[in-house]
């Protein structure tokens, strides 16, 4: 019992350092066309996992193989996980590489197995994820695959219509991780985001996070802009952070929406977002409007200074950032000690951190504010 208990844990794990390890205990089987995972370094009385070949899988019949979700293409290049790889078709590997870690093995094994799967996988990669994921059994499968793509969609709880199959297969994204996937569902479930999103041309990274998190900019300039430019993941947290911070401002300032409507390109919604703070603070506007208590966090690490009220503007001045709209739903503000670095701890525990020219922190400032997220953490679990 414990051994099985044990087996199914490790099948399910797929934290990085495990797979590391597992990749030094795999061998590969010519005759047999398997790899083999020696589970003994584990608990002696493990048995080998036994994962079929590419070729194998194509001809399988009967129940499915053990499949663990663990992400083979991930792992690193062994002798012996290269072997098994170098059968599966190069465009099927890298399709794979771009999808979610989860549920690799079992998208493999259906794409060998299913023409209808493995076609799915060429046009609408998401959705070939999406049904892997759902954990149909085979029966449920084979009566599915020669149904319409609509009635597949609809499978997965997906709308049952062209415009998600559209959608769907307009998606250009060079990574998708279980985030990304989060917002292509937030569009299809949403009608008026999907009619609208479903007529770009293309959908990248930048243009699918826009639709997800702002509707009101759906098909608008920049909408279309975003979507013609080259896809660039690692820009989108900054994206998101400019237009969220943009749209609060002009809502505490009382500015007209239109004029982030009709930008065309993300500099535009920067220069109204400077043009605007900068503005506010030569006008001297009313720091305190609507202030709440702020939250209580303690004492703070070596490395912070808690800020007053009257260092509000210190912030601000600092980071370029309006911090008097978080500062005003009760937060509190803490300025990093060696980075130009300011952090708003809410009430809610959400951190908001900004550096120099209303810039997400960079990964080394990244790590800083981690720590204090511990710290915050740990101090709210204290007994009052």
């Amino acid at each position: 019992m414990q051994t099985s208990l044990i087996r199914q844990r490790l099948l399910r794990d797929s934290r990085p350092a495990l797979q590391r390890l597992l990749a030094q205990h795999a061998f590969w089987d010519e005759d047999a066309q398997r790899l083999i995972l020696d589970l003994t370094p584990f608990h002696p009385g493990l048995m080998p996992v036994s994962l079929p070949g590419w070729d194998q899988l194509i001809g399988w019949q009967g129940t499915a193989p053990e499949l663990p979700d663990w992400p083979l293409l991930h792992w690193p290049a062994r002798p012996a996980v290269q072997r098994w790889r170098r059968h599966i078709p190069k465009w099927v590997a890298d399709t794979l590489l771009r999808l979610p870690h989860s549920h690799q093995l079992r998208l493999l094994y259906l794409c060998a197995r299913y023409p209808q799967m493995l076609e799915l996988l060429e046009k609408m990669p998401v959705l070939a994820w999406r049904i892997a994921a759902n954990g149909m059994d085979e029966l449920t499968l084979q009566t599915l695959f020669p149904k319409p793509r609509t009635l597949m969609s609809a499978s997965v709880g997906w709308p049952a219509e062209r415009t998600a199959l559209r959608f769907l297969q307009r998606l250009r994204l060079r990574r998708m991780d279980e985030e990304m996937i989060a917002q292509v569902e937030t569009c299809l479930k949403e009608q008026n985001i999907l009619h609208r999103a479903a007529e770009l041309p293309r959908i990248n990274s930048m243009a699918l996070t826009l639709a997800a998190h702002f509707p009101e900019l759906v098909a608008t300039p920049l909408h279309h802009s975003l979507a013609r430019q080259p896809c660039r993941p690692e820009q989108c947290r900054q994206m998101h952070a400019l237009i969220d911070d943009a749209l609060k401002l002009a809502e505490w300032l009382g500015k007209d929406f239109k004029a982030i409507q009709n930008a065309h390109f993300l500099v535009e919604i920067e220069d109204l977002y400077a043009k605007w703070l900068t503005e506010a603070m030569e006008n001297g506007i009313n720091w305190m409007r609507g202030k709440t208590d702020p939250a209580k966090i303690g004492e703070a690490p070596s490395d912070w200074l808690l800020l007053s009220d009257k260092e509000l503007d210190e912030a601000v001045t600092l980071t370029r950032h309006a911090f008097f709209i978080e500062h005003a739903a009760g937060a509190q503000l803490l300025r990093h000690t060696s980075y130009p670095l300011v952090v708003a701890h809410l009430p809610d525990s959400t951190l908001v951190a900004r550096t120099c020219n209303n810039k997400l922190p960079t990964p080394e400032q990244q790590a800083a504010v981690a720590l204090l997220k511990a710290h915050l953490e740990r101090i709210s679990r204290l007994p009052t």
